[in-house]
């Protein structure tokens, strides 16, 4: 079929498409509504560590899985945390996201029940101020960063680009290109702390936050980042804010939830 013949199908039929449009624009939103509940109810309750199995065992979502020729579904984060570690994955883009969403709020949960409040001195720094004094190529996994700006940091290459961003307490999101947005939203950073403790046992102020990336289309990318308060070389004098390696920290990751 050439090109011409498409495009008079698509003009001969533009209801069509406008509908269609508009319901991927509903289902966009009602994921992103669903994402930013279970956002909420995790870290509007973290201050209660009694209920951590709680957030583990409650039902926030329906991710399907697959192993071979076998599907498992699972209702909360345990069970996802089960069925990943027998080696089951989503297959769907939108399962996929959500697989991804769900692992970083399993990780924060174990580094939760290890996290050490009292034993450090705590800033007065706040989130949004310390986020945009460190460089960008730390939260950009899509690529969207030239490298000429790679080691910019975030307010200078914000305020250089001329980008659409809003801060609020606790959160960034930083929309990287207007001109490719699509029914899903634009490429973006959205940037969410979500507690702040000593979760390495080093004495220090450490702060845990979830880096959300959007492509402009179904890709979301969701990672767990850890910043903390100390000194960039043993003999320097003054200390910084810098991006620390949360995976070196150990947690236990092997539950299983039906015995």
């Amino acid at each position: 079929m050439s090109i011409m013949k498409i495009i008079s199908i698509i003009n001969e039929n533009q209801g069509v498409v406008a509908v269609l449009s508009l319901v991927a624009s509903f289902i966009a939103i009602y994921i992103t509504i669903k994402i930013s509940n279970a956002t909420k109810y995790i870290s509007n309750n973290l201050l209660d560590a009694k209920k951590l199995k709680d957030y583990m065992t409650c039902e926030r979502f329906e991710i399907v899985l697959h192993k071979d020729n076998e599907t498992k579904t699972a209702y909360s984060l345990e069970e996802l945390q089960y069925y990943i570690t027998q080696g089951y994955i989503a297959e769907k883009q939108s399962h996929m996201n959500y697989q991804m969403y769900g692992e970083c709020l399993v990780q924060f949960i174990d580094l939760l029940k290890i996290a050490k409040c009292g034993n450090y001195t705590p800033t007065n720094h706040s989130f949004n101020k310390i986020i945009a004094n460190l460089p960008i190529k730390q939260f950009d996994t899509l690529d969207f960063v030239d490298k000429a700006s790679r080691r910019t940091k975030i307010k200078t290459f914000i305020k250089r680009n001329k980008l659409e961003f809003t801060e609020h307490k606790g959160e960034i999101q930083i929309i990287l290109d207007k001109s490719q947005c699509g029914v899903r939203g634009c490429p973006s950073l959205t940037l969410s702390k979500l507690y702040r403790a000593n979760f390495s046992g080093k004495r220090r102020e450490e702060i845990i936050l979830l880096l959300h990336q959007t492509s402009g289309g179904t890709l979301e990318i969701f990672s767990l980042l850890g910043i903390c308060f100390k000194r960039k070389h043993w003999f320097s004098l003054r200390k910084q804010w810098m991006i620390f390696d949360i995976d070196s920290i150990d947690c236990d990751y092997n539950i299983n939830p039906f015995e």
